[in-house]
């Protein structure tokens, strides 16, 4: 093993950094050229939170939205969705650019694979083009790993004390990072992983009048079941899913690898350099995966078995990838033309492209958003005086899709209020979608059908190729009197027929 000690001494620059730069400017192109958010829930959230930031302070010391994020995107977020999307995809060239650092440390080449597995992974590649928050945390796992890795242990062990304000899942990581500071003899830099949570805890301490609000108040705090629960594989068999099969092929060689150098033959017990890749990077991925399959195979911690939620660790899996893709060519036969070599990597990793079912629809809005924004552009035709008036809605893309302030409950509100006795303002709409309103919303069309107050403007529908089906919105006007109706639903049919609207 070869150790580059000078790599994060001082800027050098390597042929997988021009690599990583034209990615980055590909991706930048694509996030200010198309029009998608990667999903239509928590990455819209996420960029609510950000860009209301200023006009509602509470939301850069809210837990959810993730304080960390909120602060660095908020000052971007002002420049629209797009500005968010081009800093995701930077924060994903440059944990691309700390994980080839790593990979350097060992010396035994291939590094400019680990930025073509990255861009070749299917949903890195889509949700980086979104405002969630696992690219960043990527970022910032990758950077405190490549610190801490080249002996900046003090830089080290503080950012990455922040992790867990980034995402939740940075407590997962603490676990197999206390392990390797005990055996390292780190444990003098233990404190350290308290930083993160003392800052935040102090910035947020005015609002909150708790400095502990970090611990006390974690959302996914719960052993409840909350969306339900699943099979403990699920993220062994979505990884293609996510990575592609190419990149899933060499991961598992990869894991292979590691169990022949460092298990079998008992490096890591012994050879510093081996321990830090068998806790570090092995060990990372592993407890993380271990970690969402059992709280999704329980169906604690709030876990919805999202495959997303993997893209945190993707330093973990491109270097373990790498690992795999190193080993592989090295252990072919001479007879082996190079060509044909790269010929089937290549052909690989564009079958992974290739097998990915959504990769076609996720650079755009999809159905239902496209429906939402053609209700919103019809009424901003046709209501001259749209933006001042309220809407009741479930779906957090109706804001975005309305340009709502989705903070401010006096114009927006959810559709429990319509129901709960409080006055309902006369030529409030009420902004139906197929999706969140009847679930989250706990609203069915029938509900709002025979609700005499309301009046339906209009229906807009716009098929999904991918369901083969209509998504629809659906656009209800208050005109009636604003007095309760709170035994309504009890007196509708569970299945009435739909009335027959325009599109």
């Amino acid at each position: 093993m070869h150790k580059d000690t000078q790599t994060l001494s001082r800027i050098q620059f390597h042929p997988e950094d021009y690599l990583i730069f034209f990615f980055w400017l590909l991706l930048c192109f694509a996030a200010v050229v198309f029009n998608g958010t990667a999903d239509e829930g928590d990455s819209v959230e996420h960029y609510l939170f950000a860009r209301y930031a200023f006009v509602h302070p509470e939301n850069f010391v809210n837990h959810w939205a993730k304080p960390l994020f909120v602060w660095i995107a908020a000052p971007v977020a002002q420049l629209g969705f797009g500005a968010v999307k081009v800093l995701n995809v930077t924060f994903w060239a440059f944990q691309l650019a700390f994980t080839v650092r790593i990979a350097r440390y060992f010396g035994t080449g291939y590094y400019w694979i680990i930025p073509v597995f990255g861009i070749c992974a299917p949903m890195n590649l889509t949700h980086t083009l979104s405002s969630l928050t696992e690219p960043m945390f990527a970022f910032w796992l990758a950077g405190s790993i490549a610190l801490i890795w080249y002996d900046r242990k003090w830089a080290g062990y503080i950012l990455l004390s922040f992790l867990p304000l980034v995402r939740s899942e940075g407590l997962i990581v603490f676990c197999p990072v206390i392990v390797y500071m005990l055996l390292a003899r780190d444990v003098r830099y233990l404190p350290l992983l308290a930083v993160g949570h003392l800052v935040v805890g102090l910035a947020g301490y005015g609002y909150h009048h708790d400095l502990l609000w970090t611990v006390h108040q974690n959302p996914y705090a719960t052993l409840s079941i909350v969306y339900g629960r699943g099979s403990w594989d699920t993220f062994i068999k979505g990884m293609p899913n996510v990575i592609g099969w190419g990149v899933t092929f060499f991961l598992v060689v990869g894991c292979l690898d590691g169990i022949r150098r460092l298990l079998f033959k008992n490096q890591w017990f012994k050879d510093p350099i081996a321990r830090k890749e068998t806790i570090l990077i092995y060990g990372v991925m592993l407890s993380y995966l271990a970690a969402h399959s059992l709280f999704w195979y329980y169906g604690i911690f709030k876990s919805l078995g999202l495959l997303r939620v993997v893209l945190g660790i993707m330093p973990m899996i491109l270097l373990v990838a790498w690992r795999g893709f190193t080993w592989s060519f090295q252990a072919l036969p001479k007879q082996v033309p190079y060509a044909l070599r790269y010929l089937i990597l290549a052909g690989g990793l564009v079958f992974g492209l290739a097998m990915h079912r959504t990769l076609r629809y996720d650079f755009t809005l999809n159905a239902a958003q496209q429906s939402l924004r053609n209700s919103a552009k019809d009424l901003q035709q046709r209501l001259p005086d749209l933006a001042e008036r309220v809407k009741y809605h479930a779906s957090v893309d109706a804001a975005l899709a309305f340009d709502l302030d989705y903070f401010d409950h006096n114009l927006s509100r959810t559709p429990d209020r319509l129901y709960s006795g409080e006055p309902v303002p006369e030529g409030s709409l009420v902004i139906w979608d197929d999706k969140f309103m009847p679930n989250e919303g706990k609203t069915p069309l029938t509900r709002l059908e025979q609700d005499p107050r309301l009046q339906l403007l209009g229906a807009y529908r716009v098929y999904d190729p991918r369901f083969k089906k209509d998504r629809q919105t659906y656009i209800f006007e208050v005109r009636g009197q604003t007095d309760r109706l709170s035994g309504l639903l009890e007196t509708i049919p569970a299945h009435t027929p739909i009335s027959s609207v325009r599109r």
